[in-house]
């Protein structure tokens, strides 16, 4: 589980960081219209939804390694 939620974290920041550098650069050079339409695209919004779906869900399934119980040695 724990890999799991590392590649959807890792997955997400860098196509985060890859869809900022792409706007800063159509910003830059004047096209940032034409940029908006290319990335506004089912696919683009597909993939959004899967990744948003897969942390939710991810977000909600307990992490076994972290319910562990730390033991008392006060008794």
């Amino acid at each position: 589980m724990k890999l799991a939620r590392m590649v959807i974290t890792m997955m997400a920041v860098a196509l985060l960081f890859g869809g900022f550098l792409a706007s800063l650069s159509a910003s830059i050079q004047g096209t940032a219209a034409e940029y908006a339409q290319k990335i506004d695209v089912p696919p683009v919004r597909m993939l959004a939804t899967i990744i948003f779906l897969g942390a939710l869900v991810l977000a909600f399934l307990p992490d076994k390694e972290g319910m562990e119980q730390p033991e008392d040695s006060a008794e």
